[in-house]
């Protein structure tokens, strides 16, 4: 078996290009590095790559080479483990169950004939701009170091949530401090405290419950010679829903005046999820079926429960459906495509009759939506299309189709 990464590789170059490249050109790891490593990938192909004569952050050469895809392959996993190249499928698993299952035990040898050795770098000579960190787009945020910091959860009890959030997350109050120390003794940075108060929270009670509590922790901490610096707050912060166009601005006061009182010289961190995307996209689905069932009027979608409309068991939202059609309207029931008899995403919905090849607007779709959907029975996930990109082909063809028009 391989002692190191170079006799690693040397093993690769003995079978061949397919799985090791030898880039000897100077190549920025700036979006040169990754470039490459994209064309390989839509050839089909991933050796690892080692690049010789990389760039450092600052333009010159690195002291090291950059190497990318070290086991990007089950191949490669078997050449690690002294396998033959062709038993690459179930014969890796297995042969690392029968190692951890026949542990051996350590050997101390000399540092001197350490076959790997660790390059230590202390204070300020430390410099991550020295080294060739690949960037891969230009909201990449650069190179730096996991310094084990850490934020204890604290658990809020809000049962009014969309979605609770804290049956499985979150310490009581209670156990907090004992948690924070035991963090810190462990050599962690024992950053703050952090909590969510449930997904689509109308209320900003929990909020400054949850805001009054980390401060009485965050002093009592200090009284124990812990001072912390981050509160995150979470997100949950509401989106309109049907028949409930909410105004979430009061709260969103009230939410920022309590941390301004409590929190004045405290970094502030908030992750808003559905806020910031849930009401950008929206859905349109097309009628593929109709039927007569137990009396029920039932619709057929070509999107369902394993697709878009994940989200009614996920996230239990009630998604509107906006047909355009005037008219008596009914109760119906609306399934999706797939053979599995859950895949029904409403009953009793109402509305105006529909036809097959009808298409239904569905708005809000934004979050917890294609996130969540699978290609379960073979049918693709809905395509996405941004609108600013067809806009203009749009109106080209409504000009020629429709010329008179407006």
């Amino acid at each position: 078996m391989a002692k190191n990464l170079h006799e690693f590789m040397d093993k690769l170059r003995a079978i061949g290009s397919d799985e090791i490249i030898d880039v000897k050109k100077a190549v920025d790891p700036r979006y040169e590095a990754t470039t490459f490593m994209r064309k390989l990938e839509l050839a089909g192909r991933n050796p690892m790559v080692v690049f010789h004569e990389a760039k450092n952050l600052k333009g010159g050469k690195a002291q090291i080479p950059l190497v990318i895809n070290a086991f990007a392959s089950r191949k490669k996993l078997a050449i690690a483990l002294d396998l033959p190249a062709e038993q690459y499928k179930m014969e890796p698993a297995l042969e690392l169950s029968r190692r951890y299952n026949q542990t051996i035990k350590p050997v101390v040898i000399n540092k001197s004939d350490a076959p790997a050795k660790e390059v230590i770098q202390l204070g300020d000579e430390v410099d991550l701009f020295d080294y060739p960190v690949p960037i891969t787009h230009a909201l990449d945020g650069g190179p730096y170091i996991l310094g084990g910091s850490v934020l204890l959860r604290v658990r809020v009890d809000n049962p009014k949530a969309h979605v609770d959030l804290n049956k499985k997350f979150g310490c009581s109050p209670d156990e907090a401090l004992r948690l924070l120390f035991l963090a810190r003794e462990q050599g962690l940075d024992v950053a703050g405290l952090c909590f969510h108060v449930g997904s689509q929270s109308k209320s900003a009670d929990p909020y400054l419950e949850a805001i009054a509590g980390c401060r009485r922790l965050f002093d009592q901490a200090a009284e124990a010679g812990l001072h912390m610096r981050i509160l995150d707050i979470g997100g949950g912060f509401p989106i309109p829903e049907i028949d409930d166009d909410f105004d979430c601005e009061p709260m969103l006061y009230e939410i920022s005046t309590a941390l301004k009182e409590y929190f004045p010289d405290t970094e502030i961190w908030c992750e808003p999820g559905r806020f910031i995307c849930g009401t950008t996209v929206n859905l349109i689905t097309r009628v593929i079926g109709t039927q007569q069932r137990n009396s029920q009027q039932w619709y057929f979608l070509d999107e369902g429960l394993y697709g878009t409309f994940s989200g009614v068991i996920f996230d239990h939202w009630d998604f509107e459906l906006e047909t355009f059609k005037a008219g008596k309207k009914i109760p119906a029931t609306f399934a999706g495509p797939s053979c599995d008899s859950l895949d029904i995403m409403f009953r009793d919905k109402m509305t105006p009759l529909l036809n097959v090849d009808d298409l239904i607007l569905v708005p809000i779709c934004g979050a917890y939506t294609s996130a969540s959907a699978t290609v379960f029975n073979g049918f693709a996930k809905a395509p996405r299309v941004v609108w600013e990109d067809i806009a203009a082909e749009l109106d080209e063809t409504a000009a020629t189709v429709l010329p008179n028009a407006g």
